[in-house]
């Protein structure tokens, strides 16, 4: 298959091209599950574990524990709330909050959809009492290349309030395989550069994201009982 052999090139290209001139690189691995429950036809619930390591896939970075529940308002808006816990061997730990809202576009038998998220997150540093609010801006082109394989190119945007400035960028190149209806993995390259300082870091970000999605069952009425 075609697609097959462009991939890997692709992700090869992208790696060479950052990576040169660059002086604060790192090259990391993300791990992690989402479990998603649905609850009912608009509310829904994840729980999301993930394991970061960093310096060359060396040491663990970071252990992320996260949940959220997303309103869907119809077949393309939805509005979303989660609770992030970072647990940082090397550094304090951090609370996250976040708020936001999507937007997504597909059509029937067109195999492109597009789909927006706008999220405004809060986080505090556990014991210095630090914190930062983030704007983050994401679009992301996917492509229906078979019922299995869905190949997909995101792009991201932080703005840093306080400073009032753009911070970070996020470029992803991914696919999501299905094994069964319910479940699937999700493999992703990952460029991620500060912007507007004099020396920005560079990350390299290989992950892995296993999906599981569960419905929860109906209650059955009780049988009345005759007093």
């Amino acid at each position: 298959m075609r697609f097959g052999k462009l991939l890997p090139a692709l992700f090869l290209i992208l790696f060479q091209v950052n990576t040169f001139g660059q002086q604060n690189s790192d090259i990391q691995l993300w791990a992690g599950a989402n479990v998603k429950v649905k609850l009912n036809k608009k509310w829904s619930m994840n729980l999301s574990p993930e394991f970061r390591f960093s310096d060359t896939i060396k040491t663990l970075n970071a252990a992320i524990a996260e949940a959220g529940v997303k309103y869907d308002l119809n077949k393309s808006i939805a509005f979303f709330s989660e609770y992030r816990y970072t647990l940082r061997p090397l550094q304090n730990d951090i609370n996250r909050i976040s708020l936001g809202a999507t937007y997504s576009w597909s059509k029937k038998g067109f195999p492109l959809a597009l789909s927006y998220r706008i999220k405004f997150q809060y986080s505090r540093n556990r014991n210095s009492g630090n914190s930062e609010s983030y704007l983050r801006n994401k679009i992301t082109l996917d492509y229906n290349l078979s019922k299995r394989l869905d190949p997909y190119l995101s792009y991201e945007l932080f703005f840093l309030f306080g400073k009032n400035e753009f911070r970070n960028t996020r470029y992803s190149l991914g696919f999501e395989w299905s094994f069964t209806k319910n479940l699937s993995l999700a493999v992703y390259y990952m460029y991620q550069r500060e912007i507007y300082v004099k020396k920005p870091s560079v990350d390299h970000i290989f992950g892995l994201t296993l999906n599981y999605k569960l419905t929860a069952k109906k209650r059955k009425d009780q049988p009345s009982v005759p007093e």
